[in-house]
């Protein structure tokens, strides 16, 4: 039976910070029926290698962004010599495992030879060799001086799988020691071959997992549609045994060393519950989910003090933060990098709170715009624009943090980032563009944007909504000639994924087309300035020529001219 695999592989390593993840039974798949929609625990594939076609065919995987998850060979073919071409092609190639696929199951097949091209095959490759088949086969072959590293054991059918309970399991651990047994379940099986359904499905399943060191879920070829018909309907099932063996949720939304975070979960049929905690006065252990499974990490936290504007600067909204180490909460025990942060913000339209280091704390100090600006966004500015103004979700609504000054000359795309803090939304961070261009006519032109995190990793944008314009995911995700332009009261809904924690920092290029005489008059008087300049402009022009009349009259007159 040809098996045919492509995985996505969970397992993400974070080598900037020393951190544990806990050990999993490992979870494999060798038929997937919809590309796009499987769970994240499952560990690696096994893909089939029959011929050396077949293999040139998947060498491409090996080479291409799936070589971390492409692990185990699957070998079909009974002569010894092809084997001994694929087993070299395999180890090459840089897989870690090598099956032989259900050639036991070949009642013609002389086991005790088949144990000695096993011992020939491994003077070839360093990687295990597994085998696959039902427990007895299996248990056969050993007696017969086979030494397979691992052992796949399938269990199709009722009696087969009662007889592996009582016995099969047994005898291959007594055999094997404490080398791995796997256990097989066909998720595409159709009357004919079984009495198959999902209930026999979970429990074969549940059995497996629990029991043995690991699971292997396949189904036949999906060149077969009932087959793929079968296994699509079974796939639901599959995904929640997965969710089942092992699950992970995380209170804080993952690396967030600065919020009380626990993590909840199910490990194998156990449920945990961890706390971030302080091991000491300066160092915390944060709890957060790698996938489904459970993980901590060991973080430094900062004491001292920082102001990201660098003193009182009142043409940059800054934040000043006061580090103090990591702290236990008294009444729940949970630990926390604990800081104190002061951002500068607009007491009125003229008046600027800005906030700075002295000594071991942050103070602030009013300062007084002026005559030619405006206090807005935390900052002193000049009022020649308005352009998107940011809002950001905080866990009940989208606030308003600042207007983004991309106030530049036409087609001259400037940069402009905010720093602030939201919260997650359904594991995702949602921003919100509210254009506020005062030139009804134009507004803002926007070539790129970026979101990054506290920890200065750059957030995944996945969805880019124009209000008007609807998807404008790839106008937005490169720095390039093309700009989105958004006219007053219009918005930009942008949403991010692959980062956390709750502080970020949001840049925006382009440019929002600096005002003439009459645009500009807008943001003292309003629409109406616009409309009446240019009769102010035509009455101005009469007043000239009456006054040039009356010059020339006048000169007329007293004969001068």
């Amino acid at each position: 039976m040809k098996r045919w695999a492509i995985l996505i592989s969970l397992f993400l390593s974070l080598a900037f910070l020393s951190s544990t993840v806990f050990a999993a039974k490992p979870i494999m798949l060798a038929f997937r029926p919809d590309l796009t929609d499987i769970p994240n625990s499952f560990t690696y594939a096994i893909v089939p290698i029959y011929t050396t076609t077949d293999f040139n065919a998947i060498k491409n995987l090996l080479n291409n962004q799936l070589k971390n998850y492409v692990k185990v060979a699957a070998i079909d073919d009974m002569n010894q010599n092809n084997r001994i071409i694929l087993v070299k092609n395999a180890t090459s190639a840089g897989f870690n495992m090598i099956e032989l696929d259900e050639q036991l199951f070949d009642p013609t097949l002389n086991k005790a030879q088949f144990a000695r091209d096993l011992d020939s095959l491994k003077t070839y490759t360093t990687l295990p060799i597994a085998v696959t088949a039902n427990h007895d086969p299996i248990i056969d072959f050993i007696d017969k001086g086979g030494k397979p590293d691992i052992v796949f054991s399938e269990c199709n059918e009722r009696t087969i799988f009662n007889n592996f309970k009582n016995y099969g399991l047994r005898e291959l651990k007594n055999r094997l020691g404490t080398k791995p047994v796997y256990g097989v379940v066909n998720i595409a099986d159709v009357a004919g071959e079984t009495a198959w359904n999902q209930t026999f499905l979970k429990e074969v399943t549940r059995y497996l997992f629990y029991n043995g060191d690991g699971i292997w879920f396949w189904g036949k070829d999906t060149g077969n549609p009932t087959f793929e018909q079968k296994a699509n309907e079974n796939w639901p099932v599959v995904k929640s045994l997965i969710t089942e063996f092992y699950n992970c949720s995380d209170t804080d939304g993952g690396l967030d060393y600065f919020t009380r975070g626990t993590i909840l979960g199910g490990f194998e049929g156990k449920s945990y519950s961890y706390q971030d905690i302080c091991t000491d006065r300066f160092n915390l252990k944060e709890y957060y989910c790698n996938g489904p499974y459970n993980a901590s990490i060991s973080y430094r936290c900062k004491t001292g003090t920082e102001d990201n504007d660098e003193g009182a600067d009142s043409g940059i909204k800054g934040t000043c933060t006061v580090y103090d180490g990591c702290k236990n909460d008294g009444i729940t025990n949970y630990g926390i990098c604990k800081k104190s942060s002061y951002t500068d913000y607009c007491s009125s339209s003229s008046t600027l709170i800005e906030y700075y280091v002295s000594g071991s704390t942050c103070i602030s100090t009013p300062i007084n715009c002026g005559t030619d600006y405006i206090c807005s966004g935390g900052r002193c500015t000049i009022p020649s624009t308005r352009c998107p103004i940011l809002n950001a979700w905080d866990g009940q609504e989208f606030k308003e943090i600042e207007l983004l000054n991309i106030h530049a000359p036409k087609d001259q795309d400037t940069t402009y980032t905010s720093t602030f803090s939201m919260q997650p939304k359904d594991g995702k961070y949602e921003i919100l563009l509210h254009e506020a261009a005062y030139k009804f006519w134009d507004g803002s032109h926007i070539n790129s944007v970026k979101l990054t995190d506290y920890s200065g990793n750059e957030c995944h944008l996945v969805s880019a909504v124009h209000s008007k314009q609807g998807d404008i995911l790839q106008d937005l995700l490169y720095s390039d000639d093309k700009r989105v332009r958004t006219y007053p009261e219009e918005e930009v809904k942008l949403v991010y994924d692959s980062c956390s924690g709750t502080d970020f920092s949001f840049t925006i290029k382009g440019y929002n087309r600096k005002c003439g005489p009459y645009e500009c008059g807008y943001f003292v008087f309003g629409y109406p300035m616009i409309l009446i300049a240019p009769f102010i402009s035509f009455v101005f022009v009469l007043l000239m020529v009456a006054l040039y009349m009356l010059i020339l009259s006048l000169l007329e007159k007293y004969k001068i001219i």
